[in-house]
């Protein structure tokens, strides 16, 4: 396959929901269920290619630790892995997949703040708990923790409320 192009953020912490971590809209390639802008299409619905993404940036010494130990046996194991390792000040989960044209990055800034608002008034001055649960990849080039949050169903409503909000300012959500 050809080479991707790097992800870039949208906007820098829209969200601090006490969970060592910030969240952010990073550039990616997604797929909507719905036409260009969020927008259903008539006949056949083709889906967007991602741009960007909302992710929750990691800064829990914790999981900084744990992850650079990891990463440590990786490379302890075979250096060519050192090649491969995420710099851990760009560690994140990621919680949602939408396409924003340049000229749409204020709004995608917009529904990304607002989506913060509501998922801080959710969680109501809460920590989340993430927990790692094994690994995964994407195709064959990328390996990834699997990661949930304690109770389970806070990830799920975490995507909701910022699907929510980026569809109303008519972006497509994977």
């Amino acid at each position: 396959g050809g080479r991707r192009e790097p992800r870039r953020a949208i906007g820098r912490e829209a969200v601090r929901a006490g969970l060592g971590a910030s969240v952010s809209v990073s550039p990616s390639s997604m797929a909507g269920a719905s036409g260009q802008h969020g927008r259903p299409s008539s006949g056949h619905q083709e889906r967007a290619r991602p741009t960007h993404f909302v992710a929750l940036r990691l800064v829990s010494e914790d999981i900084l630790g744990q992850v650079r130990e990891l990463q440590r046996q990786f490379v302890a194991r075979d250096p060519l892995f050192r090649r491969c390792l995420v710099p851990l000040s760009r560690l994140h989960t990621a919680l949602l997949l939408t396409a924003v044209d340049a000229e749409r990055l204020p709004a995608a800034r917009a529904a990304c703040q607002e989506a913060g608002c509501h998922i801080r008034e959710f969680l109501g001055g809460e920590c989340v708990r993430l927990v790692v649960e094994g690994l995964g990849h994407f195709g064959e080039s990328v390996l990834h923790a699997r990661v949930r949050t304690e109770p389970p169903e806070l990830l799920d409503a975490m995507h909701h409320l910022l699907a929510r909000s980026f569809m109303r300012h008519g972006f497509p959500v994977v």
